[in-house]
Formats: structure tokens, sequence, C-alpha cells
């Protein structure tokens, strides 16, 4: 009958998904200029590609793709995993020069891909039609690979209930703007207690170092500075985030530990607005 049609058509979409997952569920490696393709769970060679460039750096993949960064023209390539490696489009720097290589990792976070080069730029490319979507120049070099981290900040706010009159309906009230969109919801009833209401900000950050001794938080939707670090030194390794805070290490040995979302408060605590040159833990 219908229920029966239903759970087979059911079964059918959990089959292709098991399927479409164990397709992707792979592991990549190059060496001497070839690309090798092998199943994750049995170890198996499911193919090879022999790349038509120098590879710069450690390939990122997701389920469709892997890229791979070049260190001949200054751009990260982009192979096509159902076409076993085969190179489709390439995402270039600003400059295709010698000088201006690729030499770090690229990273990806739905719906793009981010990477630096050596003439200072960080690039983020969107995937799915190969667009530059923005582009942001720091000082000097870029030798540290990027990273991506999705921050959800949730942030307790209070509003004051104004007593009602009897019979009178309940306001509304809307709670003070923390980083995004206020919290919005009802008091209880009136007896001039505050109320609190959590609104969760997220903010899809892209941290990475440079060798001006800089570390940079962007925003990594729109390619904006949210905030800079002077640290004193190079920066080459890539910075590790972890809840609310984000740590970096410089090449003279110092560990940073930074607040991700660093604030302006005023004496009593109440955030003010963001801070722009970082804070530290």
């Amino acid at each position: 009958g219908k229920e029966t049609q239903a759970l087979q058509k059911k079964r059918n979409e959990y089959r292709e998904r098991l399927r479409v997952a164990a397709f992707g569920d792979n592991v990549y490696f190059v060496s001497r200029q070839v690309l090798y393709c092998l199943d994750r769970i049995s170890g198996g060679l499911r193919w090879t590609h022999r790349l038509g460039f120098v590879p710069s750096a450690r390939p990122f993949a997701v389920r469709n793709y892997v890229f791979v960064p070049g260190a001949d023209l200054a751009r990260v390539w982009v192979l096509d995993v159902d076409k076993k490696g085969q190179e489709i489009t390439s995402y270039k720097t600003s400059i295709a020069a010698r000088e201006n290589q690729v030499m770090n990792s690229p990273v990806y976070s739905d719906p793009s891909l981010f990477f630096v080069s050596h003439d200072g730029g960080i690039y983020c490319y969107r995937v799915s039609d190969g667009t530059m979507t923005w582009t942001y120049q720091t000082e000097r070099a870029l030798r540290a690979d990027p990273i991506v981290f999705v921050h959800r900040e949730g942030a307790a706010a209070a509003a004051e209930a104004p007593k009602a009159a009897e019979g009178a309906p309940k306001p509304a009230a809307m709670a003070a703007p923390a980083m995004a969109a206020p919290a919005m919801g009802a008091p209880a009833a009136g007896d001039g207690k505050a109320v609190k209401k959590k609104a969760t900000a997220t903010t899809r950050f892209l941290f990475v170092g440079g060798t001006d001794n800089a570390f940079y938080a962007l925003d990594a939707d729109g390619g904006n500075l949210i905030w800079k670090y002077e640290c004193g030194g190079e920066i080459k390794s890539p910075a590790v985030a972890k809840d609310a805070t984000v740590y970096v290490r410089t090449e003279e040995g110092a560990l940073h530990a930074f607040d991700i979302s660093p604030m302006h408060r005023d004496g009593k605590g109440a955030v003010i607005g963001p801070k722009r040159n970082g804070s530290l833990r």
C-alpha cells in the first residue's frame, strides 16, 4: 500500500545518501607530483592523477573537490573528485609573479575557499561559480596557513519591565543589543523584575598571522578587518581557536591567547563596542 511505498522510498533515499557518503570518504595525499586517492575505511587505492603543475603545500579536500596550491603560477588548482582528480579551474592571486607564490594550505568553509600568498594578500573565492568575492591586503608576505572559525556568542541582556495597570495588556520588551540582532521576549508578570534573554551572535572569523608581526581577525564573509594585534614577531604557524579564545605563536616562541571577540567596556562592565586592536586573555 501507500505506507509500504513511502517506507521503500525512504529506504532508497538512505541508501543513496550512504553511497554518496562512502564515495566521498577518501584520503588524499601528494607524492612526486602525483595525487593519490584512497578509501578511508579499507585503505584501497581508488585512483591516481599526475598533476600538471608543481604542488606547493598540503591539499584541502571536500566531497566534490580537492584544492591544491601551485608553486609555479601563484594560484590554487581545483581538482574534480568525480573526474578522478582532473584540473577543472584555478583561483589566482592578484599578480601571477614568481615571488607571489602560494606556499600555504588553503581552507574551505562553505561556500568559499580561502588562501594566502607571498604578496601579502588574503583571497576568498566562491567555489560554486569561481568568483573572487573579496581580497584583503596585509603589509608583508603571509607564510602561515589561514583558519576559519565560527564563533557563537550568547549574550545575556536585561530589560526593566514596567508595572502594568490592572487589566492592561502586558507590554513586550526588547533586550539591549549584543553584537547582532537584539533578543526579544515578553516580560514576566508586572513585578518590576529584570527579564533576561539570551541572544546568540554568530560570526565567521578568518584568522591568520603575517611576517609583518601582526595577527589578523577578519570577517570571513565580507573580508573586513574585525581586529588586529601587533605581536612583536613574525608569525608562520597557523592559529588554533577554541570556544572564546584563539591561540597563536610567533617565530620567537611567544604564545599569545586572544579574546575572539574583544570588547570595550565601561567601568561597570557593560559593552561599549568592539575593540579593533585585539585583547590578550
